[in-house]
């Protein structure tokens, strides 16, 4: 979604998570940027876009939390059950934090684009539980008896900090740059991402959904932080994390610069959601490194992405991997998010206009297609024609 970017780069402003840093990191370390964000809220939307935001917000968005079970859904909230020493699924399973964290960055953004005095009640006692939960030496994952044991535990953070950067960027809260980087100097003190003698890395980097890649995704909180705190430590557990994604011994890695630069396609197989999450990490990471290589990789992956898997209504073809395009295959909706996501974070960097048409793509054709009109329905993977998918009644809320 377009809202944020404003004017060409001229000067240092708050800004959504997607696009601050892009700026702000771009002017301390000398790189060019394109575009400069204005801060989550400081552009209202109007029209469609705002009926269609005030759907979400009225519907899935705004209520998802009273519809999911306690302990499924309200996972991050110190009080209700990280303090659980059951046998729950959640217990051992980083999916339910991944998904709660991607919900908070939604409603945290949609209470203040709307200005809705509910959602803001919402989002900020959810902020306070997650604040809260937080370990006296800093550390601010799932598992506080057993930190860093399970395979998502840094994929599912980094996840959690976009919406704390996302809340951040809205009221500039003065409680999260510090609250994040002492969550980052626990990680970089007692797990960074060197591999043993075996060459594995430790257990909490190889998590997300499929390996490497979406654990990678750290890298861009951590530029985040830095450009807000100029504390040297983030860059350097980036540069461990980027250099930790070129190695990747025996697997896929959606930041691998060899494998992107090269030809055909490099990306088919890989997770979609995975892939269309860090491939702006390389072009990030430009930033600071000054390697074309690095940026030109991020250019080169959309490119393929866009060949092989590309389907008209602007998203790739993944059912969970990249597969070929076709009639009967379909796109799932976290790609949907993820891909404009990156895509807005190229347009800032390259001004690349093709980079913006790509986002509109996405937000007027598959977008809708994926939702019931009202918001009070989702469907989990959505073909080139849905239509009459998303207008039958629903039989309850998702």
């Amino acid at each position: 979604m377009m809202e944020g970017v404003g004017s060409p780069a001229g000067g240092r402003t708050s800004g959504p998570c997607q696009l601050w840093l892009v700026l702000t990191l771009g002017h301390i370390l000398g790189r060019s940027c394109r575009f400069l964000p204005l801060s989550v809220g400081a552009v209202k939307p109007e029209g469609w876009l705002r009926g269609t935001i005030r759907a979400w917000a009225d519907g899935i968005t705004g209520h998802l939390h009273e519809h999911r079970p306690r302990g499924h859904w309200r996972i991050w909230n110190v009080w209700d059950n990280r303090s659980y020493k059951d046998e729950h699924w959640f217990r051992v399973s980083w999916a339910a934090f991944e998904e709660q964290a991607y919900w908070a960055d939604g409603l945290f953004q949609d209470a203040y684009l709307l200005d809705d005095a509910r959602l803001k009640d919402i989002a900020g006692d959810l902020v306070d539980r997650i604040l809260a939960g937080q370990a006296a030496d800093g550390y601010i994952g799932e598992w506080p008896d057993r930190p860093y044991s399970n395979e998502g535990d840094l994929y599912t953070q980094s996840l959690l900090f976009l919406a704390l950067m996302s809340y951040h960027s809205a009221i500039r809260d003065p409680r999260i740059v510090p609250s994040m980087q002492r969550a980052v100097h626990h990680i970089y003190a007692n797990c960074k991402p060197l591999p043993d003698e075996q060459g594995e890395l430790p257990v909490a980097w190889r998590g997300g959904s499929m390996g490497w890649a979406s654990a990678s995704h750290i890298i861009y909180p951590l530029l985040w932080l830095y450009s807000e705190t100029g504390d040297q430590q983030l860059m350097d557990l980036a540069h461990l994390v980027y250099e930790a994604g070129q190695r990747c011994d025996g697997r896929y890695s959606s930041i691998q610069i060899e494998r992107l630069l090269s030809a055909g396609d490099t990306t088919g197989g890989m997770h979609g959601v995975d892939v269309t999450e860090v491939l702006r990490i390389p072009a990030l990471y430009y930033l600071y490194s000054g390697n074309v290589d690095d940026l030109n990789a991020s250019v080169r992956g959309i490119e393929a992405v866009e060949k092989y898997h590309g389907l008209i209504h602007g998203a790739p073809v993944s059912d969970e991997q990249l597969t070929e395009p076709g009639a009967v295959v379909w796109t799932e909706t976290c790609d949907q998010t993820t891909w404009s996501a990156t895509k807005q974070t190229m347009f800032a960097i390259t001004g690349d206009v093709e980079y913006a048409d790509g986002v509109e793509r996405i937000l007027f054709n598959v977008c809708p297609g994926s939702r019931r009109p009202d918001g009070r329905a989702v469907q989990y993977y959505t073909v080139r024609v849905t239509t009459p998918c998303v207008c039958r009644p629903p039989v309850r809320p998702l």
